[in-house]
């Protein structure tokens, strides 16, 4: 605790003892947390269980700057997923739109052979 006077001022300012249980065993969920989820394996369960510890973090009045960095990484994440979505949808919806015009230059060269036999008929 000493490289971190911040846990000293908190553990000052609440001299119950169940309240230090919780804030110490809060702090080491998040800090598991955060030793054991890769960014690979980060789910919306896992965003929405980051949030609720740094909620809990912030309520009982511990500092949490030192997540905000991690906090707006998880929310860049976020954005670069949804642009990755998007752009995937707009590459099957080209996709499509293709096989579409495939298919009606088909039709537009069966009419047209149609249209040959017919006027020489």
């Amino acid at each position: 605790m000493g490289n971190h006077p911040s846990l000293w001022a908190w553990r000052e300012k609440h001299k119950r003892t169940k309240m230090k249980q919780f804030g110490y065993s809060t702090l080491g969920d998040m800090l598991e947390f955060l030793e054991s989820t890769r960014w690979r394996d980060l789910t919306k369960e896992k965003k929405v269980e980051f949030e609720s510890l740094m909620n809990d973090l912030d309520t009982i009045g511990f500092d949490i700057q030192w997540l905000r960095n991690t906090q707006e990484l998880m929310k860049q994440r976020n954005i670069d997923e949804k642009i990755i979505n998007h752009i995937k949808t707009l590459e099957v919806q080209e996709m499509k739109q293709k096989i579409t015009v495939k298919d009606l230059e088909t039709e537009l060269q069966k009419a047209k052979v149609e249209l040959a036999n017919t006027t020489l008929n």
